[in-house]
């Protein structure tokens, strides 16, 4: 009965990430396709690169000091006096239910859901335990005198089965 559960997860996996319109496949060494570059958010990038930037860090989260850094600075102004100073985005990062984004076996980034200046990009992972989880990160284009970006607002985890069996995980506004 167990190679049938581990077949019907492995099924389950790739439905979702097909239904979620998945944009970019890692593993948690972070190899995958795509290419993700590690810059702060001092440019343009379209809401799944914002989230595929943070994804990138967060992967690093353990082994690279900066990588905290990197992820905040994406957070929107909003975002950050919520969950700001960097140390207590650190803790709130560490803690659950939010763990498994620096500590899964791999992830991916759906593509976004875009309307007006919000948006949504999903993100599915298989957390140590096995576990299949998503996040959906809320996303908003923050204007200010000199650039026009999108930063995230705020993530929220939630497991595939709480969409219920017969409705179909994907992001939305």
């Amino acid at each position: 009965m167990a190679p049938l559960r581990s077949l019907l997860f492995v099924a389950g996996c790739v439905a979702l990430l097909a239904c979620a319109g998945c944009s970019e496949l890692r593993t948690s060494s972070g190899l995958g396709t795509g290419s993700v570059a590690s810059t702060p958010a001092d440019f343009e990038l379209a809401p799944a690169g914002v989230v595929s930037e943070q994804m990138a860090a967060l992967a690093e989260w353990r082994k690279d000091a900066t990588a905290s850094g990197r992820v905040f600075s994406f957070a929107s102004p909003g975002n950050r006096v919520i969950t700001g100073p960097l140390e207590r985005f650190e803790k709130l990062v560490d803690s659950s239910p939010y763990v498994a984004l620096t500590d899964n076996q791999g992830y991916a980034v759906g593509r976004a859901v875009k309307k007006g200046d919000a948006a949504t990009v999903l993100v599915t992972l298989i957390d140590r335990s096995g576990t299949l989880v998503a996040y959906r990160f809320y996303l908003s284009r923050q204007e200010d005198e000199s650039q026009h970006r999108w930063m995230t607002d705020a993530v929220y985890r939630f497991t595939p089965s709480e969409a219920g069996a017969d409705q179909t995980v994907s992001p939305t506004i």
